[in-house]
């Protein structure tokens, strides 16, 4: 780990070295419910990452969520569009190891984070993750305009 640590410092993978410190960043943010700095992560990515044109779509919102969680991988499976039993979650992170919480990313355009929130509560995918899970985190990822960014928690 340590050589390929070393070989994305070279100047031609430091772009591709910043991201996944950055996707250490996000994890720890989103584990540590630290809302200004996932804001501010996924704001600065959102900006260098999609293009103006199609810069609310759901799809790129998902693309740059897939981005800043790529570390999430080592101790999540990331499930994208998984089917609740009530419809669909745009995100769902599942443990690999004991005592991390489930994680269910939710995403709105022009909706209140509270409206997700109860979007995740309807569905039940929360009580179905605690069976298998000590708690979860259910958070939504809201956007409304170019730069509004924000989140909403319930554990």
């Amino acid at each position: 780990m340590l050589k390929f640590a070393q070989a994305l410092q070279k100047k031609n993978m430091g772009y591709v070295y910043r991201m996944v410190i950055r996707s250490d960043e996000m994890l720890d943010a989103a584990l540590e419910m630290n809302t200004s700095a996932m804001e501010q992560i996924l704001e600065e990515t959102h900006d260098a990452e999609i293009p103006l044109l199609q810069y609310n779509s759901e799809d790129s919102l998902s693309c740059v969520v897939t981005l800043v969680y790529l570390n999430a991988r080592d101790t999540y499976r990331i499930e994208r569009e998984e089917k609740t039993g009530k419809g669909y979650a745009d995100f769902i992170f599942h443990p690999q190891r004991e005592g991390n919480p489930a994680i269910i990313l939710e995403l709105k355009k022009d909706s209140s984070p509270q409206a997700a929130l109860k979007q995740i509560h309807e569905k039940t995918i929360c009580r179905r993750l605690r069976t298998v899970n000590r708690y979860c985190l259910q958070v939504s990822h809201m956007t409304a305009g170019r730069k509004s960014i924000m989140f909403a928690w319930n554990v």
